[in-house]
């Protein structure tokens, strides 16, 4: 009997966590609390979208007795509805749907937009119905807020392939180092959402309701964005920072943006040059790119990239301050990731005058 009433308030500990936003909205709560899985022989992985009034569940890995999730708010505030009001720019602007809404078609969601709506998956698409837990580009004529009504969502877990992604929100703000994944401690980049004073990404803490945000992944898994995650529940991602930025938006006129068909690595520009000089290539498939400088001896001077990195154009600079004059020689591998067999290697040479 102890045993049971240990589990039970420590159910009812994690939803006074996860609801305490939710007070202010409403003063008549039913709590339903009840611990699920402990002292059970088997368990699995599984991760759900929860909303308010429906159960949480967050599984361990396979172990005996290891299951570290199962708590529910039966009735905590159910159909509780939310209205989220998103801030757009004149410009391209990097949304998602931050509730559950009787209506994912994008005219009505965003009615006003002069553009389709972008999502990513190694390259833009576009596309007509939008869901939740995923980032959409989206192009308005003036600045304007847009009101999207619906359900609240306390809980998304989020499939994410190797390379960048956009990710979505859920009705409530999300600091990225509460984030957590299955596989736990995956590692991740820097989130980046996109300025549009500027038109340039910016790294940013925090996954607020309404917006889309960028982040490149190690390996295929899942991300879980929940409003507490507590301290007892699956490994929260690794944040390594990358020195490489999200792909850019769609072409201006909304049309997807062509990917390279063969690789190509340019010459660089200026060259001569002095200090700086800019190195461009391209990419048609996902792969790992190694980027590297060396002298006339053969030895290597500079890594300016080593990571997996997306189709498309890309450039990098190279800044040889304190680099001696002479000639250099500029070299790029690339291996498409889904077919090894699919490799490239190409060496340029340039000239540092001082």
């Amino acid at each position: 009997m102890k045993s049971r009433l240990k589990y039970i308030f420590i159910g009812i500990v994690l939803v006074l966590q996860t609801s305490s936003i939710l007070f202010s909205q409403s003063k008549q709560i039913t709590w339903s609390t009840f611990s699920m899985g402990f002292e059970t022989s088997t368990s699995s992985t599984r991760g759900i979208k929860s909303v308010i009034g429906q159960t949480f569940v967050d599984e361990s890995q396979q172990s005996t007795k290891q299951i570290r999730g199962g708590f529910l708010a039966d009735t905590l505030l159910q159909k509780l509805i939310f209205t989220r009001t998103i801030k757009v720019a004149e410009a391209w602007n990097l949304l998602s749907v931050p509730v559950i809404t009787k209506n994912y078609n994008k005219k009505y969601l965003f009615p006003t937009a002069i553009s389709s709506a972008f999502n990513y998956k190694g390259s833009y698409n576009i596309v007509d119905s939008l869901e939740n837990g995923m980032g959409y580009w989206l192009k308005y004529p003036f600045i304007r807020n847009i009101d999207i009504v619906g359900e609240g969502i306390v809980l998304d877990t989020i499939d994410v392939s190797i390379g960048w992604n956009i990710l979505g929100s859920i009705s409530y703000p999300v600091p990225t180092n509460n984030i957590i994944s299955i596989p736990g401690n995956m590692i991740v980049s820097r989130f980046f959402c996109y300025d549009v004073m500027t038109s340039q990404y910016m790294q940013s803490d925090t996954i607020k309701p309404g917006y889309g945000y960028w982040v490149k992944v190690n390996q295929d898994g899942k991300l879980i964005l929940l409003v507490n995650p507590g301290g007892s529940l699956a490994k929260r991602i690794r944040i390594i920072p990358t020195s490489e930025l999200p792909p850019s938006p769609p072409s201006e006129n909304g049309e997807v943006i062509a990917l390279p068909k063969e690789y190509a690595l340019e010459q660089n520009y200026p060259n001569p040059f002095n200090p700086v000089t800019t190195l461009k290539y391209g990419l048609p498939f996902t792969s790992d790119v190694r980027l590297k400088i060396y002298n006339t001896l053969g030895q290597l001077v500079a890594t300016l990239v080593d990571e997996i990195q997306e189709a498309g154009y890309k450039s990098v600079d190279w800044n040889s301050s304190n680099i001696a004059s002479g000639v250099y020689f500029y070299r790029l591998e690339a291996m498409n990731i889904s077919n090894p067999s699919k490799s490239f290697t190409k060496v340029k040479k340039m000239l540092l005058l001082r």
